[in-house]
């Protein structure tokens, strides 16, 4: 069973259950004459798919994730279904009004959105009855004597929620044009603020996740379940403490006579183990992949095992590559499990376990030890 499987299992089933109930809500809310949908599949996996429907005379745009989790529910203006929108989903998700203007792009962790300007009144707000019961995060910010852009929080089943749209003066009404669940509040931020400018725009900070809107420009950074499971993680592998087992596809250059040791990282016990994240499209990591060669060749007599676990994304040319460069220590393809339950962030990453079976590092470690490192760990005691 997956990390993200034991630690979110309730709080999937409750946002897939808000999701089914928002949609079903939204339907009611308003009289739908246009709607659309695209989905973005990898192979045989639905990643996600993005909704575009004109409700009463207004463009909403819906992001779903791939098990039917909303993710955002922006308004771009107003709209005909005589003149419908373009909906894709190609590298990416974008809705697109009819006026060419009003857009909302979705990259996998960044939103791009132009939407129309609105005043108070122009627009009631969407409804953010799925966000009943979540606690309120603060008085909204925003919202100048003349009613500009405000935002406020809102925390649901230990997420972060963001509500954009026209305020009020004196922050006493927002009529949200945008929600986005951006960030989990799980883990304590080692940034964050919440709050207006005195150019008229707000913004919302908390840690690598931000959003920014202008009253027609809006920008957001958001963070995913699997970035979030990545950070959970990565904060849990403590030095001195159990790694994780590795999950793969396959092997390959496995010693001859030793390929069950290999299985699992206990039978490795007694050896200090040094496991290359990297990909062969990867600059950064085949740059550093002749010294790993070099740490193998050097040190593999006296004790050291050299892993490179190869990202579960565009594996089809390892073995090729391998051949072209003659490299020998072995390589197992991840699964994709490995990298989450190390809580690998980006590749290069290098953690090292040493004869105790204990992590000596891990987290965000984009460089590889040193050949002073890992003769101390060679030298050193353990079972």
């Amino acid at each position: 069973m997956s990390f993200r499987t034991l630690w979110m299992r309730p709080l999937i089933f409750w946002s897939g259950l808000c999701a089914v109930l928002f949609s079903a809500m939204a339907a009611m809310a308003g009289q739908v004459t246009w709607s659309d949908s695209a989905e973005l599949r990898y192979k045989d996996t639905l990643l996600g798919r993005v909704e575009a429907t004109i409700e009463d005379g207004w463009l909403h745009a819906r992001r779903f994730e791939g098990d039917g989790e909303l993710l955002w529910h922006i308004v771009l203006g107003q709209a005909r279904g005589e003149e419908p929108p373009t909906v894709t989903a190609e590298g990416g998700f974008e809705v697109r009004h009819a006026n060419n203007r009003y857009f909302v792009r979705d990259s996998g962790e960044r939103i791009s959105c132009v939407h129309e300007r609105l005043a108070v009144g122009t627009f009631a707000g969407i409804d953010t009855l799925f966000l009943s019961g979540a606690e309120n995060g603060g008085t909204p910010s925003g919202g100048g004597s003349r009613g500009e852009v405000g935002i406020g929080l809102r925390k649901k089943e230990n997420w972060a929620w963001i509500l954009v749209g026209p305020a009020a003066a004196k922050q006493q009404f927002l009529a949200p044009i945008a929600a986005i669940r951006l960030a989990p509040m799980l883990l304590v931020p080692e940034k964050t603020r919440i709050g207006a400018s005195g150019r008229g725009d707000v913004e919302y900070i908390r840690d690598e996740a931000s959003i920014t809107d202008d009253g027609e420009f809006l920008q957001a950074r958001y963070v995913t379940f699997a970035e979030a499971e990545a950070e959970r993680n990565r904060r849990e592998l403590a030095q001195g403490t159990r790694p994780p087992e590795l999950d793969g596809q396959r092997w390959i250059n496995l010693p001859s006579g030793h390929e069950y040791e290999y299985k699992e990282i206990g039978w490795l016990q007694g050896r200090v183990i040094l496991l290359d994240f990297w990909a062969t499209w990867c600059g950064a990591c085949v740059e550093k992949l002749p010294y790993v060669q070099t740490l193998h060749e050097r040190y593999a007599g006296q004790g050291l095992v050299v892993i490179a676990v190869h990202s579960a994304i565009n594996n089809g040319a390892v073995d090729a590559f391998l051949a072209e460069h003659q490299y020998t220590m072995p390589v197992i393809l991840d699964t994709g499990e490995t990298a989450r339950r190390y809580g690998v962030e980006g590749i290069p990453q290098y953690v090292l376990i040493g004869k105790d079976g204990n992590l000596v590092f891990s987290g965000l470690h984009h460089d590889p030890p040193t050949e002073t490192e890992i003769e101390a760990l060679l030298k050193a005691a353990g079972s």
